[in-house]
C-alpha cells in the first residue's frame, strides 16, 4: 500500500491479481467505484507461527464496500459467476503464481471476445474448483 518505486513498476509482479490492481487506478475503474484500501492481517488469521501480520492492498467497490477482491470486481462489473477468478486467481493458470502479463491479457482478450452465451462454458473450462 503506497510507495512503488520506479524499479518496481518496471518488472513484472508474477501475480495474475496485479492487473487488478493497475486497473483500479485508470480514471474509468475510479469512475466505475473501484478502488485500493488497505487490509490488517492480524496474527490471529494467520495459520503459520512463521509468519508475520502486514497490510496487504485490497480492491474494493464503492457501490458494496464489505465485499473485496474477486468478489468486489465480479459485483462491481456484472460478470458471470466465478469469471474473476477464473480471469485473475493464480490457481486457474497452468504457470501458476509465476503468470506473465501477457498470458493473462490473452486471456482477458478471449473472454472479451466469447459471445455471451458460451462465457459460461468458457469460465467451466478453466476453472479448477
Amino acid at each position: 500500500m503506497g510507495f512503488v518505486s520506479d524499479e518496481q513498476l518496471q518488472n513484472d509482479c508474477n501475480t495474475v491479481a496485479c492487473a487488478i490492481g493497475w486497473a483500479a487506478i485508470l480514471p474509468s475503474w475510479k469512475e466505475a467505484g473501484f478502488y485500493i484500501d488497505q487490509l490488517e492481517v492480524e496474527a490471529k488469521h494467520l495459520s503459520s507461527p512463521l509468519s508475520q501480520p502486514h497490510s496487504m492492498s485490497m480492491i474494493r467497490w464503492k457501490g458494496n464496500p464489505k465485499i473485496d477482491s474477486y468478489e468486489a470486481i465480479q459485483e462491481g462489473l456484472n460478470l458471470f459467476p466465478r469469471m474473476a477468478e477464473v480471469l485473475f486467481d493464480y490457481n486457474n493458470y497452468a504457470d501458476e503464481e509465476f503468470t506473465d502479463a501477457k498470458t493473462v491479457a490473452e486471456r482477458i482478450r478471449e473472454f472479451c471476445s466469447t459471445p455471451e452465451e458460451e462465457l459460461q462454458n468458457l469460465i467451466y473450462s478453466y476453472d479448477d474448483n
